[in-house]
């Protein structure tokens, strides 16, 4: 880049023209990184999203292997038949393995969030970034229904 002398008035009109590129550059960049803060924005929300239904199946299947274990004791007192007994205690290792395997798909999620949020931290400092026990409280708050209508939990069942 050269710039004229500044004897023939060409160079505050050049001064002026990089100072535009350099002001548009900028603008480019906000934009830019204004539309990448939202993309983040909208990761962290569907991980959430996707890690409360997570624990929604989870506390499911806690609830199932409740009952099959109940069951089971109620089997093993009475005088049912092995192969019903059998039947109970293989539908109980298999809601085990569920619960199990949501167990680990939460906690794949949880790392994938607190990732999310560490890049959307790295993006936007000054940003309120929920941490993960406020994350656990809200989901385990949280009452399935759309709206984020957040509801207490009583007796480990969700309030309707």
């Amino acid at each position: 880049c050269t710039l004229s002398q500044p004897d023939d008035g060409g160079f505050e009109r050049q001064v002026r023209e990089l100072t535009q590129d350099v002001l548009d550059a900028g603008d480019h960049y906000k934009a830019s990184a204004s539309t990448e803060l939202e993309l983040v924005r909208a990761q962290c929300t569907v991980a959430f999203h996707d890690m409360n239904v997570a624990k929604g199946m989870n506390q499911d299947l806690k609830t199932q292997v409740e009952v099959v274990e109940e069951r089971l004791r109620e089997y093993d007192t009475s005088a049912a038949s092995d192969d019903m007994y059998e039947k109970k205690l293989q539908k109980l290792h298999d809601l085990q393995h569920q619960a199990k395997d949501t167990s680990d798909t939460i906690h794949r999620m949880r790392r994938t969030l607190e990732a999310k949020q560490k890049a959307l931290q790295e993006q936007e400092p000054a940003m309120e970034v929920v941490t993960s026990r406020e994350c656990d409280a809200k989901v385990n708050a949280y009452d399935g229904r759309c709206g984020g209508n957040l509801q207490p939990r009583r007796n480990g069942r969700i309030k309707r």
